[in-house]
């Protein structure tokens, strides 16, 4: 049961919010094995970090908190906010329809004819330049081992590797930082200087006060260390989320997306590119996308090539062959 939750994970380990949503997908036996990992990742990426912020299950959402969720969705692609839709639908009306949740499902009176289009100018200001990322996490009422967390996502580790992240996994001389993969060849991903100062700087970081509570953190050899109160020696995923979600609270600022992080590494990679070749082309699309250890795919690589056409103004050479300067 609940395999789709993948390896790592158990449905005790999951929050309130989560275990509502694994619990619908378990019962979805008409779909795939496939299937139903793609539900989890989307309710689980898109949707639980904001019920955790806002304490309230996607059930209880109006009609205009869905329509916001939808339209703020970072993506210049209208199949992702479609899909993303229609598993929310899916999901709200399976609430109702077992007397999970009474009255009249807010659902049925979205107009969607305008609900999928793709803000462009949102989409080319969503991406924050490494020096305006920096300027921003400085900034922020959080402790330096708070910025790291923030900080690896930024430069391309994955959510679930975050916590996995030691000290010697960084190699300074080389700027590269190592990311080990169980069952998957390792990742060597770039860095530089500032990413560095900021991983000195969590390292340097034994206790935080955010307020009148003292945090004291304990070294197991992980970058994001622990507390001296949890039971865990790895941060797990979940509690990055829930940890992200906190620090966006405290700050009075609009909660702080993952992904976009994420995908901005890619963008910085790209626009690397692009300063020493003055160009951009298909193999180094899909080159930036190895780098992170994704499968190539001809959806994926135009997808990518779309976001930093927009993003950079520039025109991608999409033929086949070997860069030259």
């Amino acid at each position: 049961m609940y395999e789709f939750l993948g390896r790592g994970l158990t449905y005790d380990e999951l929050n309130e919010f989560q275990k509502r949503k694994a619990d619908w997908i378990e019962k979805i036996d008409r779909y795939s094995e496939n299937t139903r990992k793609v539900y989890w990742v989307v309710l689980n990426s898109k949707v639980t970090p904001l019920e955790i912020q806002e304490n309230k299950d996607l059930y209880n959402w109006n009609k205009e908190e869905i329509i916001s969720l939808i339209k703020d969705n970072t993506t210049n692609s209208k199949a992702t906010k479609m899909n993303l839709y229609t598993i929310i639908v899916m999901y709200i009306k399976w609430a109702y329809q077992n007397g999970v949740k009474s009255g009249e499902n807010p659902c049925d009176t979205i107009d969607t004819k305008a609900l999928f289009t793709i803000d462009e100018a949102v989409l080319k200001e969503s991406y924050q330049t490494l020096q305006e990322f920096y300027d921003f996490i400085l900034g922020l009422n959080c402790s330096d081992v708070d910025r790291a967390m923030i900080t690896l996502i930024r430069y391309g580790v994955s959510i679930d590797q975050v916590g996995t992240i030691k000290w010697e996994d960084i190699d300074k001389e080389n700027k590269v930082l190592n990311v080990n993969r169980e069952e998957k060849e390792s990742l060597q991903l770039p860095i530089d200087n500032l990413f560095i100062m900021m991983i000195d700087k969590a390292k340097m970081c034994d206790r935080y006060a955010p307020g009148q509570k003292m945090v004291e953190y304990v070294d197991y050899g992980y970058v994001i260390k622990a507390s001296a109160t949890v039971d865990w020696k790895v941060i797990p995923a979940i509690n990055i989320y829930n940890k992200v979600g906190v620090i966006s609270r405290n700050n009075k600022i609009m909660r702080i997306s993952v992904s976009k992080l994420y995908i901005n590494r890619k963008h910085d990679l790209l626009f690397n590119i692009l300063n020493d070749y003055g160009k951009v082309t298909k193999l180094d699309i899909e080159k930036v996308i190895e780098i992170f250890g994704e499968e190539i795919t001809a959806i994926k690589s135009f997808k990518l090539k779309q976001e930093f056409e927009l993003i950079s103004s520039r025109v991608v050479e999409w033929k086949r062959k070997n860069r030259t300067k």
